[in-house]
């Protein structure tokens, strides 16, 4: 969203769903957005998020993946994730790594 100099707010996107900025979720928090989102539809309690680990996520857009597919050689703290899209499209996003420290 964006705020302007009289105060006036602009969205971008609402979506009732999880979102790509929150996938590191998965590797370096307690509870992943996806058990929060499942539970928040299923009427049950939120586990409030707690990070155990600093992370970044790295998103794999078109071609980017393809050396992950070919050679996948991770290191312990690395994460990939690839979407199985079945074609590739230049700025399409076909996949995320997560490395955290």
């Amino acid at each position: 969203f964006f705020i302007d100099r009289n105060d006036n707010l602009y969205v971008n996107e609402i979506a009732p769903r999880v979102h790509n900025s929150g996938h590191l979720t998965i590797n370096a928090f307690n509870i992943s957005q996806f058990e929060n989102h499942v539970r928040a539809v299923c009427s049950l309690e939120q586990i409030p998020l707690k990070k155990l680990h600093n992370a970044e996520m790295v998103n794999l857009i078109g071609n980017q993946i393809t050396p992950f597919r070919q050679n996948l050689n991770l290191n312990d703290n690395e994460f990939f994730f690839d979407y199985l899209k079945k074609e590739i499209k230049e700025k399409r996003k076909m996949g995320h790594l997560t490395k955290i420290f």
